[in-house]
């Protein structure tokens, strides 16, 4: 949960601020900037129920100071949503000039950031619902990077995609880019060593798998 949680915060504040830059705080009240294929109408429903029963004091205190304003802006909005739901707004997000900016800034396609944000999406909520996590596969395989400028595995042919050990590769390669001094990876190393009756080898992870780069 630690380090969905990075990713969860960086996404959020990434998605707002390539928006806001460019198209203003209210930019997502235009459904121009999102796929036809993204339920709108439930999201923008989310966003009015929130508006019309805040349930925070800077909700409650935006509408008491801007009480004639078009709901709230970009980057309040990011507090209330799920992550399931900010990752079908960068899956549908139109704008992509905008759209590209956060993909460069993790040195990935858009194809491969959003199949790794339903997989994070999967993995959270199993977590935040105490569901079981090893000897379990993942429903959503993350794609990972066919181009060798792309690749960060050594051994990235041989690796099955619907493991944990493939989620958690996907998970530390974007919070290294989030935050080189973050705890995720140390933590993480800790924990499979700390639980050795754990066999991670049928969890997908490799025997050298601390010797990877992302991992020294």
């Amino acid at each position: 949960m630690d380090g969905l949680e990075v990713i969860e915060v960086a996404f959020k504040a990434l998605i707002s601020n390539a928006m806001c830059e460019v198209h203003g705080p209210h930019w997502y009240l235009s459904p121009l900037f999102f796929g036809p294929a993204f339920d709108y109408d439930s999201f923008i429903m989310v966003i009015e129920d929130e508006y019309a029963y805040p349930n925070d004091a800077a909700t409650r205190a935006y509408k008491k100071i801007y009480d004639n304003s078009r709901l709230f802006p970009s980057w309040m909005i990011m507090e209330f949503l799920t992550f399931g739901t900010v990752s079908k707004i960068f899956e549908h997000l139109q704008a992509r000039e905008e759209k590209q900016r956060i993909c460069l800034h993790f040195g990935l396609p858009d194809n491969i950031l959003v199949s790794w944000l339903h997989t994070f999406t999967n993995l959270r909520n199993r977590c935040a619902h105490h569901g079981r996590v090893v000897y379990r596969s993942v429903p959503h395989d993350p794609i990972m990077p066919s181009r060798r400028r792309h690749q960060f595995l050594s051994d990235a042919n041989n690796l099955d995609r619907s493991s944990l050990y493939a989620s958690i590769c996907c998970m530390q390669f974007l919070i290294r880019k989030i935050n080189p001094i973050s705890s995720f990876k140390r933590k993480a190393i800790q924990l499979f060593w700390e639980n050795s009756f754990i066999h991670i080898g049928k969890l997908g992870f490799p025997p050298k798998w601390t010797e990877e780069s992302i991992w020294l």
